[in-house]
């Protein structure tokens, strides 16, 4: 053999290998007495951030040895099961893995099969992007076994007994201790519901193993080789994010796992006297400061189960109407018998531009709608006001006048439409689906009912339109109607 090739020489041509450090059969004291030249190390691989024995190879005949010095590496090669790449020192080098251990998914629900039947036909798609992630993992890792619970009663779930080759995972749970909720939308800066609402959240519970934190607050704790994921991750399932997220949390408890196996080896030492009472201290100094940030964040949390709650009664107020007009009678003949009358009322109401179907709904779009209001007339845009088959409304402006994009001083740019004493009268229209009487109501609305005492954005803050322009706009609309006529 010639002259031995540097470590990263032989990096950059390949002929360096690596594999888990957690595979079973690999005994370093042995490597080291048979003179295999290897280092234990971090490495990347896909997603993961995990320890491997990285195998540094000079030559053909140095691969064979270490063949048949570790058979486990040998028939890893052969199989070449999960064979792969990793980032060590920069630099790609082969990886090589066992075959995954088992992936078990448990539903936590003793004696309540029937409830276990339904988690399991609502969760299925979540389940199966998870236990394939999961089977991934395990391989890479040297074929640990996962066990991922899902379900079950309340949000505190006490540990399974430490297994080096067994992890337990939990969704949305924690140990017993001082448990608390909080509120959030997002896991590592990525959504965790498709629509971006805040989800309700599990803090780690204080004193009970590791709390590992993305950039906010925590999102797992650990506990011997159980692993508390404390973010909805099933039933906020996002086709989208939600199996980026469970890479990322996977990855945070594992590293944290290492960490927390490590740490068992050196005794922590006794708590003196001092630190006792300094301890004490700053907890009694802080008290104050730790109430006042308490109660700004629960305000916070309060202002949106409000909003939340507004939304819903909302909701329930539409359903409602709309309850009421299917259950009275002749409800389809009576619509029916008025369609043509409809249309031609719609057309007939002068500051209609046209109409079109679109996606199960009729839209209306407005010409420029003004407001006058003390004396000066306000260039408001036009508008789009649908009305949608179930007899829903919803009105929005696609060229807003305002400096800001507001809509109206009526309808916000997150809250949407408040119709003031309009509403029922707007909303039966359109259950009842008298569209024209809909349309012109809220036309009417649009041009007539603005209330300065209701509105935190002034109709000043609008464009004045001059009297000429003015003028001329109300001519012109005559005329086509008289043309129409």
């Amino acid at each position: 053999m010639g002259k031995k090739k540097s470590d990263k020489k032989a990096l950059s041509e390949k002929m360096s290998m690596a594999v888990p450090a957690d595979l079973v059969g690999i005994d370093p004291a042995k490597l080291r007495k048979q003179k295999i030249k290897f280092k234990k190390a971090v490495v990347r691989v896909s997603a993961y951030d995990v320890e491997a024995y990285v195998f540094t190879i000079n030559s053909d005949e140095e691969m064979l040895d270490l063949y048949v010095k570790a058979p486990v590496i040998c028939s890893l090669a052969a199989s070449g099961v999960l064979k792969t790449s990793c980032l060590f020192d920069n630099v790609e080098i082969p990886f090589f893995a066992g075959k995954p251990g088992p992936v078990e998914i448990y539903w936590d629900k003793e004696n309540q099969e029937e409830d276990a039947g339904a988690q399991k036909e609502q969760y299925a798609e979540a389940m199966l992007c998870y236990k394939n992630l999961l089977e991934q993992f395990s391989g890479i890792i040297g074929g640990i076994a996962f066990h991922l619970h899902i379900g079950g009663e309340g949000d505190v779930r006490e540990p399974f007994p430490d297994s080096p080759r067994c992890i337990h995972i939990f969704c949305n749970k924690v140990p017993l201790g001082e448990v608390s909720l909080y509120y959030r939308s997002t896991a590592f800066n990525l959504p965790l519901s498709s629509d971006g609402k805040q989800a309700i959240c599990l803090n780690s519970v204080p004193g009970r193993g590791i709390a590992v934190k993305d950039d906010k607050k925590p999102v797992v704790q650990i506990l011997g080789s159980n692993f508390y994921f404390l973010a909805p991750i099933i039933k906020c399932f996002n086709a989208v994010t939600s199996g980026v997220i469970f890479i990322k949390l996977l990855s945070a408890s594992w590293k944290a796992y290492q960490q927390s196996q490590k740490a068992k080896k050196s005794k922590s030492a006794p708590l003196k006297r001092k630190a006792f009472m300094d301890a004490a201290f700053d907890w009694q100094a802080g008290i104050p400061e730790f109430l006042e940030k308490k109660l700004v964040e629960d305000k916070a949390q309060m202002d949106i189960a409000f909003r939340e709650i507004m939304n819903l009664q909302s909701k329930i107020r539409d359903a409602v109407a709309l309850l009421d007009s299917l259950k009275a009678s002749g409800y389809s003949k009576n619509i029916r018998s008025r369609v043509a009358k409809e249309w031609k009322k719609i057309t007939a109401l002068s500051d209609v531009s046209r109409l079109a179907v679109v996606e199960n709904g009729l839209h209306v779009f407005t010409k420029p709608i003004v407001i006058k209001w003390e004396g000066k007339s306000y260039d408001m845009g036009s508008y789009v006001i649908r009305i949608n088959k179930c007899g829903y409304i919803s009105v929005w402006s696609e060229n807003s006048t305002h400096p800001q994009g507001v809509p109206h001083p009526h309808i916000g740019k997150e809250t949407g439409a408040c119709y003031g004493n309009a509403t029922e009268a707007i909303i039966r229209a359109g259950t009842e689906h008298r569209y024209a009487d809909a349309f012109a109501y809220i036309i009417r609305w649009l041009k007539y009912g603005y209330t300065a005492e209701l509105t935190l954005v002034k109709i000043e803050e609008w464009p004045v339109i001059s009297k000429i322009s003015a003028a001329a706009l109300t001519v012109a609309d005559k005329e086509k109607q008289e043309v129409a006529v």
